[in-house]
């Protein structure tokens, strides 16, 4: 038995339309896009290795790793940075004010209200490492790796896509070439063929992109191919956005203030009856107290103005036509 060691990605002929050819069409491309992907993916991962860092060995400030091979050459730009997971600070903003109130207690100190919150923000931030790649001679590696605006021609890749791993001048071409193949695979062939099926379906359903019903569905056939059709939904929610609007210690151009209860005790805010009625604040010696109901009640609002329902259409293939035809 021959082992195989290399294999050659042909590029299929773009052909976007619901038949057998076209899923078929179709299959080859997500398989090949799938391949290239993985073979840019593994040399990109190479690269950024060269630095030695990673989340749990970060730089302490930004750094540049140069790299070179054969008359390539180029940098891995590393910085630390770091992510805060605002859907947690939020849920455990929300038990904190449930527990508060549980206990009996009608008001908090808003100073206080801040320190915590901020505390939260602290427990629920990860730290994280961004890097990125950039050449010397882009233009000259493209066009080194024979890439132009036509349609990309049969490259030859390892099939063991581990191989890319060793980084030589051939490996960083095959990446150059393995991301124009992706990018010309899901611009002709992936995307539009999507499309079609929604916009079939559409047609079907009598109904637009803008207005698509939640309980919405249908089946598409051509030849002895079937595609089912439904509407997803999808709530997102902008957690950041809800606890900014709250404790932003920032002015902000559009409000001209900082966050709402934040402006309760910044000094460089004046202007804030709306604010104090709104969370029925009260003076004592220790400072301003806000009602924690009023904060529960704003935290729902909030929350309802920056929750959206994005709704959009997703197909996959039944193939019954098919073991029809194959019965018949």
């Amino acid at each position: 038995m021959d082992l195989v060691t290399q294999i050659a990605l042909k590029v299929p002929e773009t052909l976007v339309e619901i038949s057998e050819r076209g899923l078929a069409t179709l299959k080859r491309a997500e398989q090949q896009r799938g391949f290239a992907k993985s073979i840019h993916t593994t040399v990109t991962n190479s690269l950024k290795e060269l630095t030695g860092y990673s989340k749990e060995n970060r730089p302490e400030e930004h750094t540049r790793t140069h790299f070179e091979f054969g008359d390539i050459s180029g940098r891995v730009e590393s910085k630390p940075t770091s992510s805060v997971s605002y859907k947690t600070v939020f849920s455990e903003l929300s038990n904190y004010i449930q527990h508060e109130q549980q206990a009996g207690k009608k008001i908090i100190n808003a100073e206080l209200l801040v320190k915590n919150f901020y505390e939260m923000v602290e427990d629920s931030t990860n730290p994280t490492l961004e890097q990125k790649i950039y050449f010397d001679n882009e233009e000259e590696i493209i066009e080194e790796a024979g890439i132009s605006d036509e349609s990309p021609e049969t490259t030859t890749f390892y099939t063991n896509t581990s191989n890319y791993s060793n980084l030589n001048k051939r490996t960083i071409l095959d990446r150059f070439k393995a991301k124009r193949i992706d990018d010309h695979l899901s611009k002709e062939i992936i995307k539009p063929f999507n499309n079609l099926v929604q916009s079939t379906a559409l047609d079907l359903l009598g109904l637009n992109e803008e207005d698509l019903q939640e309980t919405a569905r249908t089946t598409i056939s051509q030849d002895n191919r079937a595609f089912d059709v439904k509407v997803i939904s999808r709530e997102t929610t902008g957690y950041a956005a809800i606890l900014k609007s709250l404790f932003n210690t920032s002015i902000t151009r559009a409000t001209g203030r900082s966050g709402e209860i934040y402006s309760l005790i910044d000094s460089r805010i004046d202007e804030i009856d709306d604010l104090i009625e709104r969370f029925d604040v009260r003076n004592r010696m220790q400072g301003k107290y806000v009602s924690l109901e009023k904060v529960a009640q704003r935290l729902d609002q909030l929350t309802t103005e920056h929750t959206t329902t994005r709704r959009r259409l997703e197909w996959s293939y039944n193939p019954i036509l098919e073991f029809a035809a194959i019965a018949n």
